[in-house]
């Protein structure tokens, strides 16, 4: 029997292998501002070294839109209360609890305005959830609460996971 002498196997074939997703798609900016999406897109998205599984993809985008609709009532009725707060602490000399609470006001109402676009899996839908989580994001980052916006990144970096599910 002739058989090819075993080479060793070449590291950066390897390396390149493992840390590459198989297959990724092309971007495609789904928002206004495609500079912006780009890069969170490649860190997050379908390049990301962490991929969510096929089946957990399905499931997200199935539950969704229904998680957002259940807690709406939750989130609305948390920024009334905190604009009612935010006006006392506004007129105490407390300035940015009256920035978040408009901050968590603006995503709120991304999001009212993400569910039908989510319900029917549009782009619409998946932008308006996208400016959402990116407002939340920003409103931790301006009050240092590092520990929400962990969560956030966790949820962003799902949002980015499933967002060529809708067209």
């Amino acid at each position: 029997m002739n058989h090819a002498p075993l080479s060793p196997p070449n590291p950066q074939s390897e390396s390149a292998s493992t840390t590459e997703p198989t297959a990724t798609l092309p971007f495609v900016p789904y928002t206004h501002f495609p500079k912006a999406e780009a890069e969170p897109e490649r860190h997050l998205g379908q390049g990301a070294r962490l991929l969510m599984r096929e089946s957990w993809r399905e499931k997200w985008v199935q539950y969704t839109p229904w998680l957002a609709l259940a807690f709406l009532p939750v989130q609305l009725y948390a920024v009334l209360v905190m604009l009612f707060f935010s006006s006392f602490a506004f007129v105490l000399g407390e300035p940015m609890v009256l920035v978040s609470t408009l901050f968590s006001a603006a995503a709120a109402v991304c999001q009212m305005v993400a569910l039908p676009g989510l319900f029917r899996r549009g782009r619409s839908g998946w932008t308006f959830l996208l400016y959402s989580h990116a407002l939340v994001f920003v409103d931790c980052m301006l009050g240092l609460d590092l520990a929400t916006a962990l969560f956030v990144v966790a949820i962003l970096w799902a949002t980015f996971q499933i967002k060529y599910r809708y067209s």
